[in-house]
């Protein structure tokens, strides 16, 4: 996006510029978010084994882990959101289960998580969808439809070549990829950066919101009927397992 942006003259600096500055965003988050989340993590885990933390203190610290991951990623001019993300993968990954419970650590930053993700929804709805109507065309339609099919279903497919799934498992996985919270940011993200007074940032961001409006309308009312047949093809005349788990049954020994 940020080459598209320079080729399309929505940005001043150079291609190669761009794409750079992109890359170290990206791999600066992941530094950030590995050494704020490991650390962080080992600390709750010492402070927990030496029962300096309660409960709601350990709540309390994963939050700020997040919180800080983003931010430092943001003061150098990193993506903040790759950051927080690694910082969570890091924090599970060095948090010392014997001493502090993942779940019971975790259970404030996700309750905070799935507000927030309330309120993009209504910037969704109250801010997006209104510009992505006003954008409507059938351009922007067939790539949609384009986007939610081919697009997502034929990379999945591919990646599981291999893993001994059957058919019906790989059109499962491939089709039920619905595109929303993560597409939404994105999209914000997009207009925040470029601004939402150029026709090509307009466009681009009706694509984004209409191809998540289809995905919440066509996900959600297949994800019943499809599961149901899903789970009907797997099932086998002579037994509850699923053909797609053959290849990677293990034989007991008696």
């Amino acid at each position: 996006l940020a080459v598209a942006s320079s080729q399309l003259g929505l940005v001043t600096e150079s291609e190669s510029f761009e794409a750079g500055t992109a890359l170290r965003e990206l791999g600066g988050g992941v530094l950030v978010g590995l050494a704020l989340g490991g650390v962080g993590a080992m600390l709750i885990s010492a402070a927990s084994r030496r029962h300096w933390v309660e409960r709601g203190g350990r709540q309390l610290a994963t939050l700020a882990i997040a919180l800080a991951g983003f931010s430092v990623a943001l003061t150098f001019d990193l993506n903040g959101f790759i950051a927080a993300f690694i910082a969570g993968v890091a924090f599970g990954a060095f948090l010392d289960r014997g001493v502090a419970d993942l779940a019971s650590s975790t259970e404030l930053p996700e309750l905070g998580g799935e507000l927030l993700a309330l309120v993009v929804w209504f910037l969704f709805g109250a801010v997006l969808v209104p510009l992505a109507i006003e954008q409507l065309d059938w351009r922007t339609m067939l790539y949609a439809l384009f986007s939610l099919t081919i697009v997502r279903m034929l990379p999945v497919a591919l990646s599981l070549v291999g893993a001994g799934l059957d058919r019906p498992s790989v059109v499962f996985i491939a089709w039920f990829g619905p595109r929303g919270l993560a597409s939404v940011v994105f999209a914000l993200l997009a207009i925040e950066e470029l601004g939402e007074t150029l026709p090509e940032v307009d466009r681009a961001v009706a694509t984004v919101v209409l191809t998540v409006a289809l995905s919440v309308v066509l996900h959600g009312i297949t994800a019943r009927p499809g599961g149901r047949r899903y789970v009907e093809l797997e099932q086998q005349p002579d037994g509850p397992v699923p053909r797609s788990r053959r290849s990677i049954a293990v034989p007991i020994d008696p």
